[in-house]
């Protein structure tokens, strides 16, 4: 756990998605995420595993520019290190019909909506946007 953890707070996006990835398959069942609230339940698993980073403010579901925003990471004392602002999707087959679609999707709306206004209204502006996608038990990360 502190090796993907210590991976997204660093900002290594590609071992963060292949520990996640592993850590989710290994973790939940497909039972619990074949719901019509799929990204509910991958929102509190996520926020479960966040929140032991002690250093952290882990933001959740909060208003910020024009929307809300799923997650956000703020170092508590250091505004110099890596601010995260995290958008989670679901793969939704109307809406998208593949994960990089879904990814991209994602990223958008964290331009379109301005999650960063308050992160950089706080004094950070090392940010790392990111997308996390799931479909069933596969997850995609992309920033």
């Amino acid at each position: 756990l502190d090796v993907l953890l210590n991976s997204l707070i660093n900002g290594d996006i590609e071992l963060f998605e292949e520990l996640f990835s592993q850590f989710v398959l290994e973790t939940i069942s497909f039972y619990d995420v074949n719901t019509k609230n799929e990204e509910a339940v991958y929102h509190a698993f996520l926020l479960g595993i966040l929140v032991s980073l002690d250093d952290y403010e882990v933001i959740s579901n909060r208003e910020t520019g024009l929307g809300r925003v799923d997650i956000i990471l703020l170092h508590k004392k250091d505004k110099n290190r890596l601010a995260i602002i995290m958008e989670l999707k679901r793969i939704n087959k109307f809406r998208e019909k593949t994960k990089e679609e879904a990814l991209t999707n994602a990223l958008k709306q964290i331009e379109d909506k301005k999650y960063e206004t308050d992160v950089k209204n706080r004094g950070y502006n090392n940010i790392l946007k990111m997308s996390v996608v799931f479909d069933g038990k596969r997850v995609w990360v992309k920033k």
